[in-house]
């Protein structure tokens, strides 16, 4: 998670193709982490607006952040909210 935020702010988009390959190996770890445990609304949060700023936009991940998220809504923080709907938009 921190490090597809880290990327994300950095703007070292996947629309790159320099950066391409390491944000689909990102998708594979961030899935294994969601596969893994369950993460934290401040976790699924970055991680999807970390993906979508990327414009790495893969489906499967972003299903699973869904999925992930419904139970934990009414602990997401305003900011965490905002930044997970934009992340749909």
């Amino acid at each position: 998670v921190n490090t597809a935020h880290g990327l994300a702010s950095a703007r070292l988009l996947a629309s790159s193709p320099a950066w391409l390959q390491l944000w689909g190996s990102l998708d594979g770890a961030a899935r294994a982490q969601c596969d893994r445990r369950q993460l934290t609304p401040q976790n699924l949060a970055n991680l999807a607006w970390s993906f979508a700023t990327a414009r790495h936009g893969v489906a499967p991940l972003f299903e699973i952040i869904a999925a992930q998220s419904r139970p934990q809504l009414a602990d997401f923080s305003p900011q965490g909210l905002s930044n997970l709907v934009w992340a749909y938009a």
